[in-house]
């Protein structure tokens, strides 16, 4: 058993958040799923329990552990295990084909793959092992043959007989640093193929640590329904819960009127997910039939909220917030906590004390206050580097050290950073340039306008031109020719898009956003 540290600020590896966290409380609850509730007692000793047999079965420091279940406390479990034995964990996507599934596998080449043979209808035993079949290092495949993980590891898990019997003791462990990698997170890959971020101990403790006191609840109680390769899931929700002593309430993919249904269920007080989602919620749950009074925050990342959704948000719990981070930041970098409205439209905060935040110039220098320049962010929280690509790693810094994010914002006179989108999504029409978010934010201002997303096409006379694809509300979905009236009323005319798709199955990531490369593509097969 890791000892438990003396105060929380000499925490700086995950295990010790789950060590200290249990010395506080062993019976404080730690997880929830479907009818399974483990306190932190509990927690400790299943993640005891497989962190054994993950050594037993030759697991060693900086080995890969791949695994591919829904958000369950098996996640949980898994993900505390592997990190305490210093390997380094690795989440699948049961929404990935089969294609996608061996690539993540084969770039990252795990010792050890533990999989749930079905997750929502789909079995996974025939892909897995064919997979594990083609690598070179023929991993050994462990499979789940129910949600059973944490109760019975010998009845619910093919572990081979001897690895169980011969189970390691805590003394065969090797120490984890704070430096050690923790995880290996795969980007989306929608400028190329994915990479895998290499994620520290110690960005995700103090990451987690900064949000909850910034977020200040007391045991926060959240909802977990993101996928768990994505740091969302891993980062910014589980481990900030574990920071916060907090329990997290499992649920197998998001579905508005479920979620609804499980914050009322378990009183929960942190409501965490991408914009899209919560505008789901409001469009296909039913939110005025369920009692929510127990929310205490709600958060949003990952996408700009319109003002209409953060008004709806506002009138649901006391305290609201805008935080703004990627994969390679590991946490969020720039937080708005109850801002005024415009703040929270116009904004994504600003950097807390801990964090060395910049808007960059060409010349590597800090852009002027109002210019546009790329969000950076430098010091010992980051990501440690792409696993296996040296070349992709020193590109993603610049000659000074600071991690290049790709995102493009304006830092105002009062130290808040404006989002102007993606380096690689700028584009330009008739010489000028055109930010896509800028365009995206005035098109979501439109009455019936849910989300949209603005992607270049090629044009003839002005090189590029803007397609814009708008996800509508669902009881008041506008017509195309009021949406480009509107731009036209708002916006300079290069930056008007010039054609306007209104589709209420716009192509969605598994993350939650819309799916911009999917757009981009179906774009340009509407080129005449």
């Amino acid at each position: 058993m890791i000892p438990a540290a003396a105060t929380l600020d000499e925490i700086a590896t995950v295990p010790a958040l789950l060590a200290y966290w249990t010395a506080q409380d062993r019976t404080a609850m730690a997880a929830r799923f479907h009818e399974q509730a483990m306190t932190y007692g509990d927690l400790s000793e299943a993640v005891e329990t497989l962190s054994s047999a993950l050594i037993a079965a030759g697991i060693k420091h900086g080995d890969r552990v791949a695994v591919l279940v829904p958000p369950s406390i098996d996640f949980y479990v898994s993900y505390l295990a592997t990190v305490s034995v210093g390997a380094i964990w690795l989440g699948l996507n049961p929404k990935h084909t089969a294609e996608e599934l061996a690539y993540v596998i084969n770039d990252a080449d795990p010792k050890l793959i533990l999989f749930q043979s079905e997750i929502r209808g789909r079995a996974f035993s025939e892909t897995i092992n064919e997979i594990a079949r083609s690598n070179e290092l023929r991993p050994l495949v462990v499979e789940i043959t129910g949600s059973g993980l944490v109760r019975s590891l010998a009845d619910h898990i093919s572990f081979p007989a001897a690895i169980l019997q011969n189970a390691a003791s805590p003394s065969d462990r090797t120490s984890v640093h704070p430096d050690d990698p923790a995880l290996i997170v795969y980007t989306s890959g929608t400028t190329g193929d994915p990479k895998g971020a290499l994620i520290p101990h110690r960005g995700l403790t103090r990451c987690s640590l900064i949000q909850a006191e910034l977020l200040g609840l007391e045991r926060p109680i959240a909802l977990n329904n993101l996928p768990i390769n994505h740091i969302g899931c891993v980062g910014d929700i589980t481990t900030y819960i574990l920071a916060g002593g907090g329990c997290v309430v499992f649920q197998e993919q998001f579905d508005p009127e479920g979620g609804l249904a499980l914050i009322e269920k378990h009183r929960i007080t942190a409501w965490l997910q991408v914009p899209t989602m919560f505008q789901l919620s409001f469009d296909r749950g039913r939110p005025e039939a369920y009692d929510l009074s127990s929310l205490k925050v709600i958060v949003w990342s990952g996408a700009p909220a319109s003002r209409n959704l953060i008004e709806r948000l506002r009138g649901l719990a006391p305290l609201i917030a805008n935080l703004y981070g990627m994969t390679e930041t590991v946490g969020s970098i720039t937080y708005a906590i109850d801002e005024p409205l415009d703040i929270f439209e116009e904004t994504v905060g600003s950097p807390p004390p801990a964090y060395c935040v910049r808007v960059g110039s060409a010349e590597d220098m800090p852009a002027n206050d109002g210019e546009i320049g790329e969000i950076q962010v430098k010091g010992p929280m980051h990501m440690l580097g792409y696993w296996r690509r040296p070349k992709a790693t020193a590109e993603a810094y610049t000659p000074t050290g600071w991690l290049k994010t790709g995102d493009l914002g304006r830092r105002r006179s009062d130290g808040r950073i404006e989002l102007a989108g993606r380096l690689k999504e700028v584009f330009k029409s008739g010489g000028y340039n055109v930010y896509p978010r800028e365009v995206e934010r005035c098109l979501e201002d439109c009455d019936g306008v849910s989300m949209a997303v603005v992607v270049p096409v090629r044009d003839e006379m002005f090189f590029e031109v803007g397609h814009a694809f708008v996800l509508p509300k669902s009881n008041d979905a506008p017509n195309e020719q009021t949406v480009m009236d509107f731009c036209r009323s708002k916006l300079a005319n290069y930056k008007v898009p010039k054609k306007v798709t209104i589709d209420p199955d716009l192509p969605m990531l598994p993350i939650g956003k819309l799916d911009r490369k999917a757009l981009k593509k179906r774009a340009a097969e509407q080129q005449p």
